[in-house]
């Protein structure tokens, strides 16, 4: 399109600032004067980030290097109106939420909110999301449905991480790095392309390998005698990561990209301390210790996750306007955590999170344009398979335990004084989708856009949930079927256990208008509608008919206005958005009490959100750039009494780059300032009281200095400077009972990191 030119060039000159329409940092190379321009995919094809009509984030490798954002999680510093946080006692595990979209639970028929995608590969389970952002090319963060171009379970927006590629027309060229840490922590990582065929075949290998010792202390007790029989450290970090990517260019016309990666993490798991006291008296519960981070428990938790998968991408132009591109994936995770629910040394509640999945997707793009280039245009299929186990092992201390009692039909754990009560599960999904998007250039300054994606989704479900006990005079009791009887669809086995087999269908339309239109060469403003579904599914952890009823699918439907552009001949970048969600049958996770407390998902009703996000960089002098960001959000349900966890109001941070030339290079000072309101990890009012998360602000910092001469860097860095104690999730498990656990944010961490590229 001939429009795309305009901005961009502006861009090209900017001194100091991100690209339009990104984030503080993106396109910004440690301050330099000069910024490069900006190309994303984010409506899958090539586009100057100027052009986008989409409120998004950006970050290259280099910016994420030196705001030491070396996971998802750290993402959200940076970005307005994204919060991410790991599971209660799992660290590889990912809550996300964006723009008030979030998913709560990981259950294999709950779907994540937020689409998360590595290079071309959607990643279907929160399980082993909590991706390590390592040798990476950049980061986009797409705000607002991407029902379209994304397809399901994208009612927040998407996450893209697109790692670094071989080249074959590249030399010999990589890089190896290390750091040491507080808390012993070491690091070593490094990456090498090697051509093998110049401009037709190249091979990228990289690998990370990092330790922690855990920053938060466990002191494991047996509650018979109240004795501690060891300590333990957790928050700490055992984690490897491998990639492997072949580029093999067949013609000049077309080229296939070959991907594996695998990820593995082993830790003590994170520290789950409940709110009320982690030392239970016999009256009540009280902290055990004056250190915010050291915690009494029962048990002895632990955390394994392992993530890895083939991809095959291939491009090919069949024509000089018109190109085909082909993507096979595969993806296996492997979790399994055991936390104290209870979060203290009463042995009342523990769970044990296992899932195993494998997951299959194939997607047909057809892309180009037409009418004189003034029609951009893709076309596709989408397919995706699922199957995995989901199991929750659940001990209970027993509230009618009786060690004299009689066992007996109608209670056959009466001398058991702990049940165990297995939620079994296997799930097997299954996607499949087309789409159709495009843009037509009305004028030089006014484009239009709209798309369309028609889903379908089967949901299918075997699930055997059963308990059991130990008799202390006869030993094992059971396992027997948890169900009601009278639950429909239930079939019994010789041996007392059951099973459940729902199967369930669901479908849908998404769709997106919108126009945009260059106000001047350097100011952009859009405004558009699209919408965005999340499937349906079924609930794993029911007891009954009511328990195991199905969630249907939620709808988000915006209306967004925005505007990007370029100030004060280009000193001053600044993008503003407003956007409207009308959005239907919410999907929210709910705490069932009872004899055994248990999760379920439910629609709770229709709700509004309200939100205003903006970014502005100012280049203050040839080597100092500030910048910031800020959101809000209000949301609001129709029932007055629900909530949404996980979505503070107000979030705000702020970026100071300061460069300085040196004889032998450069020297960069960064400091990083990110804060965020209060929120609740609850769905409802009446939890509020108990669910609260205070607000938090984190300094960062780096200082960095590198030898141009060697292609060495050399950097000193800190987080959370002021030391902040703060938790981050929790779960409502029984507030009546004193039973609120909650999860510790990490304290000051600082290092020293080396860097050598060739």
């Amino acid at each position: 399109m001939q429009k795309s030119w305009r901005l961009s060039l502006a861009v090209l000159s900017l001194p100091v600032m991100a690209g339009v329409g990104s984030g503080p940092i993106a396109a910004q190379d440690q301050g330099a004067r000069r910024v490069n321009e900006v190309i994303v995919t984010a409506q899958r094809r090539e586009q100057a980030i100027s052009d986008v009509p989409i409120a998004m984030t950006y970050f290259s490798g280099v910016d994420l290097r030196s705001a030491s954002i070396d996971d998802v999680e750290k993402l959200q510093l940076l970005s307005p109106s994204l919060t991410v946080v790991s599971a209660t006692g799992g660290p590889a595990t990912a809550t996300i939420s964006l723009r008030g979209q979030v998913q709560d639970d990981s259950l294999i028929t709950l779907d994540p909110s937020v689409g998360l995608y590595l290079d071309d590969t959607y990643v279907g389970r929160s399980s082993g999301a909590m991706l390590e952002l390592f040798d990476v090319e950049r980061v986009e963060i797409l705000k607002g449905p991407q029902g379209t171009l994304y397809g399901r379970n994208t009612t927040g927006g998407t996450i893209k991480v697109i790692s670094r590629k071989a080249d074959p027309s590249g030399e010999f060229s990589g890089f190896v790095g290390a750091g040491v840490g507080n808390f012993d922590a070491w690091s070593v990582e490094g990456a090498v392309n090697l051509p093998i065929v110049k401009d037709k075949l190249a091979i990228r290998v990289a690998g990370q390998a990092k330790w922690r010792d855990g920053y938060s202390k466990l002191d494991v007790v047996d509650f018979g005698t109240g004795l501690v029989t060891k300590t333990i450290e957790q928050d700490d970090v055992e984690s490897e990561t491998y990639r492997i990517n072949a580029v093999l260019n067949l013609s000049p016309r077309a080229t296939i990209s070959v991907t594996g990666d695998y990820w593995k993490s082993e830790n003590n798991g994170s520290q789950v301390q409940n709110r009320f006291g982690d030392m239970f008296t016999g009256l009540g519960f009280a902290r055990s210790s004056t250190d915010f981070f050291r915690a009494r428990s029962d048990i002895e938790p632990f955390s394994k996750a392992e993530a890895g998968g083939v991809s095959i991408v291939g491009d090919f132009e069949l024509t000089e306007n018109v190109s085909v591109k082909g993507v096979l994936s595969y993806r296996k995770v492997d979790s399994n955590y055991l936390f104290d629910t209870d979060g203290s040394d009463l042995p009342a509640v523990q769970a044990q999170l296992d899932q195993e999945t494998d997951q299959y997707s194939a997607e047909l793009q057809l892309s180009g344009n037409s009418f004189d280039n003034r029609l951009d245009w893709v076309a596709g299929f989408f397919y995706f398979d699922e199957e995995g186990d989901d199991n929750t092992l659940s001990r209970f201390l027993n509230p009618a335990f009786s060690p004299f009692g009689v066992p007996s039909p109608l209670d056959p754990f009466v001398r058991s004084p702990f049940l165990n009560v297995d939620f079994l599960a296997v799930g097997k999904n299954k996607s499949k989708s087309g789409f159709a998007h495009a843009t037509y250039q009305v004028t030089d300054r006014l484009d239009f856009t709209a798309g369309i994606r028609y889903t379908e989704d089967t949901k299918e479900l075997i699930g055997g949930n059963q308990i059991g006990g130990t008799d202390i005079f006869t030993g094992p009791v059971g396992p027997v079927c948890l169900y009601d009887p009278a639950t429909p669809g239930l079939v019994f086995f010789p041996d007392f256990t059951c099973q459940i087999r729902p199967k369930d269908k669901f479908s849908f339309f998404s769709w997106t208008v919108g126009i945009d239109f260059q106000v001047t060469d350097d100011i952009m403003v859009y405004a558009k509608g699209n919408s965005g579904n999340r499937s349906g599914g079924q609930n794993i952890r029911g007891l009954d008919a009511v328990g195991i009823a199905p969630f249907q699918e939620e709808k988000a439907t915006d209306v967004e206005i925005g505007m990007k552009g370029l100030f004060a001949d280009g000193q001053v970048v600044w993008n503003a958005d407003y956007y409207h969600t009308f959005y239907a049958d919410v999907q929210q996770s709910i705490i069932i009490a009872g004899t055994f407390p248990t999760s379920a998902t439910i629609n709770s009703g229709d709700a509004g959100i309200d939100g205003v996000e903006t970014d502005l960089s100012v280049a203050v002098f040839d080597n100092l750039t500030l910048s910031g960001t800020g959101a809000y959000i209000r949301f609001d349900f129709k029932d007055p009494m629900a909530v949404r966890a996980y979505t503070p109001k107000w979030q705000a941070s702020a970026t100071a780059v300061y460069t300085q030339p040196l004889p032998i290079g450069e020297a960069a000072l960064r400091l990083d300032y990110a804060w965020r309101d209060n929120y609740t990890f609850g769905n409802s009012v009446a939890e509020l009281p108990v669910s609260n998360i205070k607000s938090r602000g984190l300094l960062n910092a780096r200082l960095s200095v590198t030898v141009e001469d060697f292609g060495l860097e050399l950097a000193v860095f800190g987080t959370n400077l002021t030391d902040e104690e703060f938790f981050v999730r929790g779960e409502t498990v029984n507030p009546a009972g004193g039973i609120v656990p909650q999860m510790v944010g990490e304290p000051r961490m600082y290092g020293f990191q080396i860097r050598k590229e060739w």
